[in-house]
């Protein structure tokens, strides 16, 4: 569920956390912070995954992101969304992601609303992992 660019920033951030050594700026609080934001990313794709089976990779890389600005806007908590292989900001507005997020959802139930559903209430039961409070979402 990760791209190569993702991975392989994931594992310095790890490595750092791993070794104690922190260069480039980095300390234990924030690589900590970027590994819970790495698995939050990880676990919405994991759900997109299951919730809509027919998107292709880019579309649930995307997915995920627009899923997490939804909520961080919808919260206020004044997050900011980041791409996780660039780091750089996802700057959609909230009407962009939800629309997309939406669309995506019409074509679920147009294709099969029995799956759908059914998987909407599985997910709500699912444990991955540790989940931010400050994502939540599906």
């Amino acid at each position: 569920m990760l791209t190569y660019e993702e991975a392989t920033n994931y594992y310095y951030l790890y490595s750092c956390l791993k070794t104690k050594r922190f260069t480039d700026g980095l300390t234990e609080k924030l690589c900590m912070d970027a590994m819970e934001y790495f698995d939050t990313v990880y676990e919405k794709r994991v759900k997109i995954t299951f919730l809509f089976p027919f998107l292709k990779y880019e579309e649930i890389v995307k997915l995920a992101y627009d899923v997490l600005n939804v909520c961080a806007r919808k919260s206020n908590n004044n997050n900011k969304i980041f791409y996780i292989g660039s780091f750089k900001e996802y700057k959609h507005s909230l009407e962009e992601s939800l629309g997309y997020y939406n669309k995506i959802k019409k074509q679920a139930i147009k294709k099969d609303p029995v799956h759908f559903f059914k998987t909407c209430f599985q997910i709500s039961f699912m444990d991955i992992g540790k989940i931010s409070e400050k994502y939540q979402v599906l």
